[in-house]
Parts: structure tokens; C-alpha cells; sequence
């Protein structure tokens, strides 16, 4: 995903209807330099599809819920007096599905 537009349509295509409980905890932040710092942050994610919902067309897998565990690994840079996010990818530890 790249961009605000880009980062908002996947998310949207990928969740649909469903409802999305989304936990973040234990932010390990390195302040790098007056302008970039970088961060770990543990993450727990469940997405419950309401019922008779399809998957989208692009998932291989139908599920009923999905529940993840995981790492957001971020690196961030302040322009102008403000943080924005340089770069952030999503490691998955464990994921659990139901049909």
C-alpha cells in the first residue's frame, strides 16, 4: 500500500461490512534524530464478517472471523514540525480462522 488514498481503498476492499477490533500495546519507540525515529509495536486484530457475507473476490480463503497477532514495525520522519509515517509493515506471529 502506498499513500493515504491507496492505504484507505485496501482496507475498505479487504474488510467490507465486517467489524474490526483492532488492539495496539507495547510501543517500543527510538528517537533517531530531531527528525526520524523508528518503533515496534505489538498488535492484536480481529475482523468478524456479519452473516452471509462473502468474502471479497480477491481472498483465497472464506472466513467467518480471523483473528491476528503480531508487530507493526514503523519508521517515521517529522517535516515541517509534524510526525508522518515514512514507512510501516505489518509482521503476522499467529493467525486463527474460523468458517
Amino acid at each position: 500500500m502506498e499513500g493515504r488514498e491507496g492505504i484507505a481503498t485496501t482496507i475498505s476492499e479487504s474488510v467490507g461490512n465486517a467489524q474490526v477490533l483492532h488492539q495496539l500495546f507495547s510501543y517500543e519507540t527510538e528517537v533517531l534524530s530531531p527528525t526520524a525515529a523508528t518503533s515496534v509495536v505489538s498488535m492484536a486484530d480481529m475482523l468478524i464478517r456479519p452473516e452471509g457475507e462473502a468474502a471479497p473476490s480477491h481472498e483465497t480463503t472464506a472466513f467467518k472471523t480471523m483473528h491476528g497477532y503480531g508487530h507493526y514495525h514503523g519508521d517515521f520522519v517529522k517535516v515541517d514540525g509534524r510526525w508522518y509515517i515514512k514507512k510501516l509493515v505489518q509482521t503476522r506471529l499467529k493467525m486463527e480462522f474460523t468458517k
